[in-house]
């Protein structure tokens, strides 16, 4: 009788010491970043209306949010801080502006 059931345990415990081996594997999205970033910005496109495109260190690429209008100035190459309020949006704050820009990751990346 014994004989019969350890036959039986042996082969889940196998498939269980299998299932521990594999490893999950999905794509890394923005949300992965560990916040708040100190970044720096690559690059940074800004049409007259305020809208914007920026692109970070780490290859990831935002837009403007509505929220606050950015400096005129170019910049590509500032350090900024990335962050999210309690309710999940994006803020960026630059050392220069007093009120963070309210900015979203590009969809159409």
């Amino acid at each position: 009788m014994r004989s019969q059931h350890a036959a039986k345990a042996a082969p889940s415990q196998a498939i269980a010491k299998d299932n521990r081996r594999k490893m999950i594997v999905r794509e890394i999205t923005v949300d992965d970043l560990e916040l708040p970033l100190e970044t720096t910005i690559t690059a940074y496109n800004r049409n007259k209306r305020g809208d914007f495109k920026l692109q970070i260190a780490e290859g990831w690429i935002f837009a403007r949010s509505d929220g606050p209008t950015p400096p005129n100035t170019d910049l590509t190459g500032a350090s900024v801080v990335l962050e999210k309020n309690f309710l999940g949006n994006w803020r960026m704050t630059i050392p220069d502006m007093k009120k963070p820009l309210w900015i979203k990751p590009d969809e159409r990346e």
